[in-house]
């Protein structure tokens, strides 16, 4: 989770992360915003957590560098949100040069078809958040609309022998994955294993054994790099704790009482919060005191 709330350590005092928190997503915005020499934007959130906390965040930011908020607003899940947050923005005496957007990505398509309707074409440049990044398929029909904008999408390592070992997975040979055999029958509309009739409420045709993931039918989320570096981050830390409490383990005995009994506490902070290493693609994973990436990373999309 990215959400801004999760860096408070009074309340989540073992969390840790290896994606950035929003925290850090607003700053490049302001940054932009800087090298644009904007200084009179209007700002759109979806309601909740996500979008409320990162324009609140934003516009703390904003105000300390002396950029001006026209219309700070915020959306819902309905059509007549979307067509009223564009027409608040259109009545502002003096409409804002940019709107910062953060927004989940299905509150980005709404917005941008309601700037459609309302005859909005080219008056503001958007400036996104993750929530739209390179998600291209969210433009559908309204490419015209999104014209000349820029999003900010967390950078991950790209994990190319992770995705090499998952498209050469079958259903049979991925066993350890319980949900592996069900995702393969939605995923290609077909069944892998008989199924008594009363649960078939839908019949579908038997997977002939020749469906396989390609660049095609599987696209890998662009967050896996950081689950593959809270796995890491973990392992490495218990490793290290093993190597100190049990220096004689051995194959048949790995672990010592010590280290089952460890202190909770003490191994976040003694052992996990200090773990740094590189990634796939040799950037350095390690954690700052709120639990947050040291070194987080952003990509620029126009």
């Amino acid at each position: 989770s990215t959400a801004i709330a999760l860096s408070e350590k009074k309340i989540y005092g073992y969390f840790a992360r290896t994606v950035p928190s929003d925290e850090f997503q607003t700053k490049v915005f302001v940054d932009i915003i800087k090298k644009f020499n904007w200084t009179w934007i209007g700002t759109v959130a979806s309601a909740g957590d996500y979008g409320e906390q990162g324009i609140k965040q934003f516009n703390q930011q904003a105000d300390a560098e002396g950029i001006c908020n026209a219309a700070d607003l915020k959306i819902e899940d309905t059509e007549e949100s979307y067509l009223t947050a564009i027409q608040d923005l259109l009545d502002v005496e003096n409409p804002p040069t940019a709107v910062i957007l953060f927004l989940r990505s299905d509150h980005v398509r709404g917005l941008l078809k309601a700037a459609e309707t309302r005859g909005a074409v080219g008056k503001f440049f958007w400036l996104a958040g993750d929530g739209w990044g390179t998600q291209t398929e969210i433009l559908d029909g309204v490419q015209h609309v999104a014209e000349g904008c820029l999003t900010v999408d967390v950078e991950s390592a790209y994990p190319a022998a992770f995705k090499s070992y998952y498209v050469n997975l079958r259903p049979g040979q991925n066993t350890r994955n319980i949900w592996f055999e069900s995702w393969w029958e939605q995923k290609f509309g077909c069944t892998v294993s008989p199924r008594e009739p009363w649960m078939n409420t839908t019949p579908k045709p038997t997977c002939t054994g020749n469906e396989k993931l390609d660049e095609r039918t599987f696209r890998m989320d662009s967050k896996v790099g950081f689950v593959i570096s809270a796995v890491n981050a973990l392992a490495r830390a218990l490793d290290k704790l093993l190597k100190d409490k049990c220096p004689h383990a051995s194959a048949s005995q790995p672990m010592c009482q010590e280290f089952i009994e460890f202190d909770r506490r003490a191994f976040h902070r003694d052992y996990l919060m200090k773990v740094e290493f590189s990634d796939t693609e040799g950037f350095t994973v390690a954690f700052d005191e709120q639990g947050n990436p040291e070194y987080p990373r952003y990509d620029i999309w126009n």
